[in-house]
């Protein structure tokens, strides 16, 4: 993403801090909390996450993390976000397993975690064609066991301004030149699916 598509995401979301203060899902971008914890469910059920590190790319407030830890225990967690007030809010709500970074995890050499995870965070829309390809690749460099991210689906989601979908077919293409086990998962959401890429 080049600057003016991250001001531009930078903006919509101040807006909605505006507009949905006591609604931190709205804020990030999310139709509702039930949707984004949809997605969440989807990396709980098909990772392995008890007692491994953590590493999310576009954290927002930490939501990830405080679910999963309903869940399974977490060694440690890294969250990255280039939006400043998310990192802050965030840190406020941390224990000492838990480490945010204010930065673009798409131009940061990310540091290495047993699992990374995406969620939300890949479907602003780039110009640039190969922004999709560089990030699964930095993020899967960055998983000893697992990378798993989130997008839109191109077959039910019409695109705006903000938000791009893509063709599962392609993206899955994308991961087999990186590695041969790459699981997509399409049955909780029908315009949403999820990529698990593992070491092969």
């Amino acid at each position: 993403m080049n600057f003016l598509e991250r001001l531009n995401v930078y903006f919509y979301h101040s807006d909605r801090e505006k507009k949905w203060t006591e609604d931190p899902a709205r804020i990030l971008g999310w139709s509702s909390e039930q949707t984004q914890f949809a997605r969440f469910s989807v990396f709980e059920k098909s990772l392995n996450l008890r007692d491994k590190s953590i590493l999310d790319l576009g954290c927002g407030y930490g939501d990830l993390v405080h679910f999963l830890r309903v869940k399974q225990p977490i060694k440690h967690y890294t969250g990255i976000d280039f939006h400043k007030s998310f990192i802050i809010q965030a840190k406020l709500n941390a224990d000492d397993s838990m480490r945010f970074l204010h930065g673009n995890f798409a131009q940061m050499r990310l540091p290495v975690h047993d699992i990374t995870i995406a969620s939300g965070s890949l479907n602003y829309r780039s110009n640039n064609k190969n922004y999709l390809p560089t990030v699964i690749r930095a993020g899967f460099s960055a998983s000893r066991e697992a990378f798993g991210f989130n997008l839109l689906d191109s077959d039910y989601f019409r695109e705006d301004r903000l938000l791009q979908a893509y063709d599962p077919k392609e993206v899955l293409s994308i991961c087999r030149n990186l590695t041969d086990d790459v699981e997509i998962i399409r049955d909780y959401m029908e315009e949403d699916f999820t990529i698990i890429m593992k070491p092969s």
